[in-house]
């Protein structure tokens, strides 16, 4: 065997695990490449060889125009098949979950069920005229409370459960300390006797 034929002798050590390998000095990166994913399940694409004198070379390259010499450390870095198949089905999972997240995020609001069933009769059980009392100060801020509580979902369900058709509702006034128990603030009190017969609802 000519000198120019004498195999070329390295070890490639990949997570602590040493592979010596003998080749031909005209064997190609790519050979070698192969090689190494024989021994080590690491694809050429992911493999990332470090040694002393590498050179930036093609795969078609031979060893010797890569840097290699008799006697060559090299250490292997890449993720073997079975890793980078684990790594793309989490990425995966990660992309379906932004995904959902997304879609979630485009569609409108969730509509809120009302509590009872719709039906022409409900405009017949709600207060049909708003009257804040006109002696007390800040009426519009009197009728606002009381529109609010008038449009109040839980209050048009209660109201339409036991068919109550109000025509006026409104507040009641200081003069009247049997009906209330005062909370706090002068518009602010607890109904705690109302005429159930009557056609108004005081607050």
């Amino acid at each position: 065997m000519s000198s120019g034929n004498k195999e070329i002798t390295i070890t490639v050590s990949h997570r602590g695990t040493a592979h010596p390998l003998s080749l031909l000095p005209d064997s190609t990166l790519a050979y070698l490449q192969a090689r190494l994913e024989e021994l080590t399940s690491v694809p050429p694409d992911n493999q990332k060889l470090l040694y002393k004198g590498k050179k930036a070379v093609s795969e078609d390259a031979t060893i010797v125009d890569a840097g290699l010499k008799d006697g060559a450390k090299v250490q292997l870095i890449g993720p073997t098949a079975e890793e980078l198949g684990g790594l793309k089905a989490a990425e995966s999972e990660h992309q379906r979950r932004e995904r959902i997240l997304r879609e979630r995020a485009q569609k409108a609001p969730v509509k809120v069920r009302s509590t009872g069933r719709a039906s022409p009769s409900d405009a017949r059980y709600t207060f049909h005229r708003i009257e804040p009392l006109p002696h007390l100060p800040n009426p519009d801020s009197a009728r606002d409370l009381l529109t609010r509580l008038a449009n109040d979902p839980a209050i048009r369900h209660v109201m339409h459960k036991h068919q109550f058709s109000v025509g006026t509702l409104t507040e009641l006034a200081h003069e009247q300390p049997h009906l209330l128990e005062q909370a706090k603030g002068p518009r602010r009190w607890r109904v705690s006797l109302y005429r159930k017969a009557g056609t108004s609802r005081r607050l």
